[in-house]
């Protein structure tokens, strides 16, 4: 039976979420254009992720939804 480590595997995803947004940053402070603004900030907000409570991430769910509904109309 494999047994997982839930520490190690936790921490090999906030590195490469931190890996993502910094790459997405650096990206983003070398061409100065809003598209890749917008990549690095989910990138952040993804890195961030990793860290909320099940409530916060409800919490921002619920703020994508509405927006999500305004653009629509």
């Amino acid at each position: 039976m494999n047994v997982v480590d839930f520490t190690r595997h936790q921490e090999d995803r906030a590195a490469a979420a931190w890996d993502s947004y910094v790459r997405a940053r650096d990206a983003a402070e070398h061409s100065r254009n809003l598209s890749d603004g917008i990549a690095a900030g989910k990138a952040w907000r993804t890195f961030l992720t990793l860290f909320q409570t099940p409530e916060q991430t409800a919490a921002h769910e619920a703020v994508d939804h509405s927006l999500a509904q305004r653009r629509r109309g």
